[in-house]
C-alpha cells in the first residue's frame, strides 16, 4: 500500500525524520537489551524450581525488562513517545523491584 494517508506510510516517514537524533540511543538501547539476553542466556539449562526465590524472581523480571526494552525501543522509533515512556516507566520499576530481591537475598 503506498497510500500517504495510511498509518504504515506516516510512521515510515516519522521514522525517517527522527532516526538521526535517536540513533545513540537506539543502539544504547539495544546494547542493554543484548546484555539482558547474555545474563538470560548464563542461566540457559538451569531450572527456574532449583534456583533461589529471590534469584527467579530476578530472571523473572528481567525477562519482562527484555520484552519491554524492545517494544519501548519500537515505539520510540516509529514515533510514539509517550507509549514508550509508559514502559519505560514500568522498566524503571521493575528495576526497582529487582533491586529488592537482590538486596533481600
Amino acid at each position: 500500500m503506498n497510500n500517504k494517508n495510511s498509518l504504515e506510510h506516516q510512521e515510515s516517514q516519522v521514522s525517517e525524520r527522527i532516526f538521526p537524533d535517536l540513533k545513540e540511543h537506539l543502539e544504547y538501547v539495544t546494547a542493554a537489551y543484548n546484555l539482558a539476553f547474555e545474563i538470560n542466556k548464563a542461566f540457559d539449562g538451569k531450572l527456574l524450581s532449583d534456583m533461589t526465590d529471590p534469584m527467579r524472581a530476578q530472571i523473572m523480571i528481567l525477562m519482562r525488562v527484555t520484552d519491554f526494552l524492545r517494544s519501548a525501543q519500537l515505539l520510540c522509533f516509529k514515533g510514539y513517545p509517550e507509549q514508550a515512556g509508559s514502559l519505560v516507566a514500568s522498566i524503571f520499576e521493575q528495576a526497582h523491584t529487582a533491586l529488592f530481591f537482590f538486596l533481600r537475598s
